[in-house]
Order: C-alpha cells, then sequence, then structure tokens
C-alpha cells in the first residue's frame, strides 16, 4: 500500500495541490496535518503518527 501524507504548516495554507500529486503518486490512502494555534508540535501532528502506525512490510511512505 502507498500512504500519502500532506502538511500544511500554517491554516491559510491549502492542502489541495499535495492532496493532488498524492494521488496521481498512486496513494491508496492519504492522512493530512492541518496546523493549529498554539499546538504542541505533537498535537499538530498527529496525521504523521498515523500515518507510521499504517507502515507495515511493504507499504511505502510518500510525502
Amino acid at each position: 500500500m502507498k500512504i500519502g501524507y500532506a502538511r500544511a504548516s500554517i491554516e491559510e495554507q491549502n492542502l489541495d495541490l499535495q492532496i493532488e500529486a498524492l494521488t496521481e503518486a498512486g496513494c491508496n490512502r492519504i492522512i493530512t496535518d492541518q496546523a493549529k494555534s498554539s499546538a504542541t508540535e505533537t498535537e499538530s501532528r498527529s496525521g504523521f503518527s498515523r500515518a507510521m502506525e499504517l507502515l507495515g512490510d511493504g507499504n511505502l511512505l510518500v510525502v
């Protein structure tokens, strides 16, 4: 399985182009993170943690 990960570092940024590129790259699942005001680094990247949990033998993470 190809797992895609997209992240925007500020709330005003849009993830659409990243999601489109990950879809075109053949990702079966796409996980996203959007910045949150006053969030710690761990809280603001819960999607990345989820993507890492999904990785298994033979899976590929596309960023």
